[in-house]
């Protein structure tokens, strides 16, 4: 190979490098939480004797290669953590396609807020979060099995920076990162009051 051509190779690789470098950073960076939607979500919370501290909230408007779920710092009033999340396989959803529902059996991911419980062990000896849900879109979120949780598709997905496979990892509950995940917990757990989780598509 000639210098032209090694010289060549090298501009070529150094430009995919950066652009592969460049669409990570894009596609990690948290969601934009509107003031609008903080202050609603600070009013909920204050309401009904929530925490004023913290809110989570769930994009599902970003494609499941994006971060969607993240933990809102109503004092700091921006999101201070944040991470890839699954929504559920059913009704025909795909990665930039989620469909919701609150039906029983229907492997969905339910619109609403909720509020989180506290920690439960699923039959796979996976740890999770329990969730109550506080609306019609969401109220049979106990009865349905839905959680916060951990799974290994999404581990993978957040190292290599692409999308989740939801359809082998959630089946309508909030699923995320080991590291998310335990992340989440360890504020959530430090808080006296429940903290409110809020998952829209707009």
């Amino acid at each position: 190979m000639t210098k032209r051509n090694k010289k060549t190779l090298f501009i070529a690789l150094a430009i995919a490098f950066v652009a592969y470098c460049g669409g990570r950073w894009l596609f990690n960076q948290p969601p934009q939480i509107g003031q609008e939607r903080a202050e609603r979500a600070l009013q909920y919370c204050r309401a009904h004797g929530m925490s004023e501290n913290y809110c989570v909230f769930v994009d599902f408007s970003r494609k499941d290669s994006q971060k969607r779920i993240c933990l809102y710092d109503f004092r700091k009033q921006k999101v201070v953590q944040s991470a890839l999340c699954a929504h559920g396989s059913g009704g025909g959803s795909t990665g930039s396609n989620p469909v919701f529902s609150n039906a029983e059996g229907s492997k969905c991911t339910s619109l609403g807020k909720y509020r989180i419980g506290g920690r439960h062990q699923m039959h796979n000896g996976l740890p999770s979060l329990l969730l109550d849900g506080l609306e019609a879109s969401n109220s049979n979120a106990r009865s349905r099995g839905i959680l916060v949780h951990p799974f290994w598709t999404v581990e993978v997905a957040s190292i290599l920076g692409t999308g989740i496979f939801s359809d082998r990892t959630s089946w309508g509950c909030f699923t995320t990162s080991y590291r998310a995940f335990f992340a989440l917990r360890s504020k959530i757990e430090a808080e006296s009051k429940p903290v409110l989780l809020w998952a829209y598509c707009e």
